[in-house]
């Protein structure tokens, strides 16, 4: 049984742009007048969920279809609101379609008279449904309808608004509809009064839609109201723009409060002196106010959005502005749980696209907490929705146009609370989509809708998709990051060094001197980027291959087609010091060959191994064989080898054993035309002395070759011939002679590839690459298996997101700690971005009795076991020192028993007291290398001070320290 683990975190860095060092991760700190508590150094660690696409459905005639709105009811039905032209008496009637949750439209309802729109839908505690909007008799004359339905879609009343006051004007539009906790509802209705002048109204019906009462709102000044809110006491806020003629020309931001009789308990202004515009009001819990919306007065920019906080008296608590040079435009604001407050927008200020989108979170102090930039090269403005999970996790939607299939597609991302993107996945066609509404649901499904131009019957039809989260048990990732531009960045190697900082190396086309260059980026053990560097020509430069020698310098090879001798490419390997210093760069080659890096290894003089593929002969057709270089550390070569057969050879990796032996691994084409797994051996001086393959009737490809402690040798790749899938992942090992040990494989029913090898402590090996999972659904997943040294699986996990993320390489630091590295394209801002992902595995303790045959085990010959004379007997074999020692253990422990069954409390007391002085002569003994000294009277016998043990101590301590502890206690010492 497979488990798919998924997790994600994004570690979001600051725009740094100079000629070698681009940092570009998928969201980046922007620069602004706040303060920033960015936090680089604590990823999240909340485990990745899967997310399940279970259905869309599209509604729509031959013409065109609007969504305005979407509401649900108490039973979790969907209810969709808008305008239509291919159904119903007339030009953009009004439509509403109710779904259950299973996809299946349970009826579908139009009205009207002439043209239509809409402007909102709400839902009562009874599960009536309620629609506003305004109805165009004429280009110049609207009224305003209210809409009721019952769960059936019987029409249960309408009514329609005559003009209130300055009827020069008939133009009007309402703005939302909501309910108090008495199912009266409140509409707030704008109007035309004048040349460039308008003035709001807040409206209160019954639920029979009978007018209770009408309050115009700013009756001596111009007003729009653009949104409204409803506090726990019924108390009525609503916001928009308000210009005072007897002041100013500009308009600022208003902040009326009216309770539910329809008296005015305080009207406010925010305003500099340039133009504000108020967009969207939200109540938290305490009752406080926040206002969110666009200011050109104050910021660093043209247009930056605001933030403004008030308690329900209208006191100002505080402000914010965020912004860059440009404009920003805000959309949508949202609190979560704690009463964090989150901005979506749009900008031009920050990313790399004419518009992208922003997500930032303050706290109710008003402190920044992250921000948050959404980007590709084009147009992308999501964000026009806004919703949260039970977790807290962020939900945004809206539409792209740098990603997806079409012209402009829908897309839905997710952030943790921490302002790591989780995941991103688009939708659409060739066309026109795009979403305008995301909802969730306490079962923890997403529903997004909005309008499609690539899919249905007409123009634009309605879209509804149903997405679902498929949550796991996880082996949680660390953390995971992101490296690249807006192009195409590739990760194909990592390496650790021995200060725990980690090196990711591959080729990256969105940064460099030409189409694509080599590319190593340094972070800390914390995922935080101290450097990058590019190296390249004008042509194409790959990386497929790094290692570290033991000052900490970093070689890189792979090939290159801008320093090549001609027209082909040839290999190239650098060499850059742990400060990111190029030392030297070389090329091996000849004209028009193609030769490249694919692995790359050092030794403990420092010595460099680099093995490829080079064509011998390029005046046939195909002749690859494998060469072995090794160069030292001033990059002088030292010795070269070629080898190979009739047929193709393609490299892979190198690997070295204890005592020197290099072993180049890839594929060999045999004789019946597949490709097979293959592995060639020379000494420490380059001289062959064997090769093996391994493989079925059926194509076996080689990726990656490691070596344990006892020099067997572990290829890991994939296979056609074998396994339960059209290709699986594949291990396979052979002792140092080249025979055959065993071979496994790994996979579901259709594509997984193995990539990397990898040894740990105890000869577990880590097989990394990528797999479609069990129901082989594109794209990909990066997987890791651990498998123990006879081949069988211990666990596996996978790693991903909504789109491809494939895994090329995988390391280890010196905890054991996993990293793998890869291409994603589920983040990042580019269509592949490079990505290293953290995995701490927890390492499974053994128990008492396996830890001490480990310890008292641990020497087999026994000319070097030190006397150890647990019951007055050298005991110098495993089984007999094993067996004293838990004979002894076993003894104290039934004098204790013997004791405790007496009546005389001194007996007791004498008998623990016994058992005391036992066990620190046995805890001196276990081990050879204890040191005793005098204990300076009782409750001290055990101190730090004057015991000091060897390194087999932190194995065998708990054991009696366990019961030193408790028997001290029971003492009282």
């Amino acid at each position: 049984m497979k488990i798919n683990f998924k997790n994600t975190v994004l570690i979001l860095l600051i725009i740094s742009l100079s000629s070698i060092n681009f940092i570009f991760p998928h969201s980046i700190f922007l620069n602004s007048e706040l303060e920033r508590d960015v936090n680089l150094n604590v990823p999240s660690t909340a485990a990745f969920d899967n997310i399940n696409y279970e259905w869309n459905r599209t509604w729509g005639g031959i013409e065109d279809e609007r969504m305005s709105d979407v509401a649900f009811d108490s039973l979790e039905n969907i209810y969709i609101v808008g305008t239509t032209n291919g159904f119903g008496a007339v030009y953009r009637n009004v439509f509403l379609i109710k779904y259950d949750s299973s996809g299946k439209q349970l009826w579908n309802q139009t009205w009207g008279w002439s043209a239509h729109q809409v402007a909102a839908i709400s839902i009562d505690s009874s599960d009536y449904i309620y629609i506003t909007g305004y109805s165009l008799a004429t280009p110049a004359y609207r009224d305003i309808f209210i809409l009721k339905y019952d769960t059936m879609g019987n029409k249960i009343w309408n009514t329609t608004l005559e003009m209130f006051t300055h009827t020069s004007s008939p133009l009007r539009w309402p703005i939302d509809i909501l309910f108090d906790s008495k199912d009266n509802f409140y509409v707030v209705v704008n109007q035309h009064k004048a040349s460039d002048q308008y003035n709001a109204f807040l409206l209160k019906f019954d639920s029979f839609g009978e007018s209770l009462w009408i309050r115009e709102i700013g009756e001596f000044s111009i007003e729009e109201a653009s949104a409204m809110a409803i506090d726990s006491l019924d108390n009525i806020y609503i916001t928009g723009l308000r210009v005072d003629l007897s002041q100013s020309l500009y308009h600022d931001i208003f902040l009326d409060k009216y309770d539910c009789f329809g008296n005015l308990i305080f009207n406010i202004s925010w305003s500099g002196g340039d133009n504000e515009y108020g967009r969207s009001i939200s109540i938290d819990i305490h009752g406080d106010i926040y206002l969110y919306g666009d200011t050109y007065s104050f910021g660093s920019g043209d247009s930056d959005v605001c933030l403004v906080k008030y308690n329900d008296s209208g006191t100002q608590l505080w402000n914010q502005t965020w912004g860059g040079s440009n404009y920003e435009y805000g959309y949508k604001m949202g609190l979560d749980s704690q009463q964090n407050i989150y901005l979506t927008g749009i900008t031009k200020s920050f990313g790399e696209g004419l518009w992208d989108t922003f997500l930032i979170k303050f706290n109710p102090s008003g402190d920044l907490q992250w921000e948050a930039i959404w980007s590709g090269l084009e147009d992308d403005q999501c964000g026009i929705s806004i919703a949260f999970d039970p977790l807290d996790n962020i939900y945004i939607t809206g539409g792209t146009k740098s990603f997806g299939e079409g012209d402009y597609d829908a897309v839905l991302i997710k952030y943790d609370q921490m302002g790591n993107q989780c995941w991103n996945l688009t939708w659409g066609g060739i066309q026109y989509d795009c979403a305008g509404f995301i909802g969730l649901l306490s079962s923890e499904e997403i529903y997004l809708a909005g309008i499609t131009g690539s899919f249905g019957a007409g123009i634009y039809d309605i879209f509804l998709i149903k997405y679902k989260f498929e949550h796991k048990e996880t082996i949680p990732a660390e953390w995971f990051i992101t490296w690249g531009g807006g192009a195409s960045d590739e990760g194909q190697a990592v390496a650790i060094d021995s200060l725990g900082d980690i090196y990711l190396a591959g080729f990256c086309s969105s940064f460099g001197e030409g189409v694509d260059d080599l590319c190593l980026v340094k972070y800390d053990d914390s995922g935080i980027q101290l450097w990058n560097r590019t190296l390249g020509g004008f042509s194409s430069d790959h990386c497929y291959a790094m290692d570290l020698d033991s000052l900490g310098n970093i070689y890189i090879g792979g090939y290159t087609g801008s320093f090549s001798q001609g027209t082909s490419r040839d290999m190239i390997l650098a060499k850059y010091t742990s400060s990111g210093d190029l030392d030297w760069y070389r090329t091996w080659g000849s004209s028009d060959n193609y030769d490249g890096c694919f692995g790359i290894t050092v030794d403990s003089s420092d010595k460099i191994y680099v093995a490829g593929t080079t064509d011998v002969d390029p005046s046939e057709s195909i002749n690859y064989d494998y060469f072995l270089i090794k160069y030292n550390s001033e990059g002088d070569i030292l010795w070269e080898e070629i080898w190979g057969t009739d047929n193709i050879e393609t490299c892979s990796g190198i690997s070295l054993d204890a005592v020197g032996n290099i072993y180049v691994a890839g594929d060999a084409y045999n004789p019946g035309m597949k490709y097979d797994f293959n592995v060639v051996k020379f000494d420490a001086s380059g001289n062959y002395q064997w090769d093996t393959s391994w493989g079925g009737n059926d194509d076996d490809k080689c990726e990656d070759i490691a070596i344990d402690s006892d020099g067997n040798i572990y290829l890991g790749g994939y296979t056609y011939s074998y396994g339960a899938g059209v290709t699986d992942a594949c291990l396979v090992k052979f002792d140092n002679s080249g025979a055959l040990q065993w071979y496994t494989t790994w996979g579901w029913d259709y594509i997984d590839f193995g990539k990397s090898v990898e040894i740990a402590s105890g000869d577990n090996i880590y097989l990394a690459g990528s797999t479609v999972g069990s129901e082989g659904k594109a794209p990909y997943d990066m997987c890791l298996i651990s498998f123990n040294s006879m081949g069988e699986e211990q666990w596996n996990t996978t790693w991903g997101g909504s789109n491809s993320d494939e895994c090329n390489d995988i390391a280890l630091d010196s905890s054991e700690d996993i990293y793998l590295a890869g291409t994603t394209t589920s983040f990042g801002i580019g269509k592949r971005n490079m990505c290293l992902v953290k995995f701490n595995i927890e390492k499974e303790e053994k128990p008492p009795e396996e830890q001490i045959e480990d310890l008292i085990g641990i020497v087999e010959d026994p000319t070097q076991i030190p006397t150890i004379d647990f019951d007055g007997k050298n005991d110098n074999t495993k089984e007999n020192r094993r067996n004293a020692f838990l004979n002894k253990l076993n003894s104290i422990l039934n004098e204790i028993q013997i004791a405790e069954t007496s009546s005389d409390p001194l007996v007791v007391q004498t008998a623990y007291e016994n058992a005391l002085d036992e066990l620190y002569s046995l805890l001196a003994k276990t081990d050879g290398c204890f040191e005793r000294g005098t204990p300076d009277g009782k409750g001290s016998h055990f101190t730090p001070d004057w015991i000091t043990t060897c390194e087999s101590q932190s194995l065998i301590d708990p054991l009696i320290r366990g019961l030193i502890g408790d028997f001290e206690k029971i003492l009282g010492y």
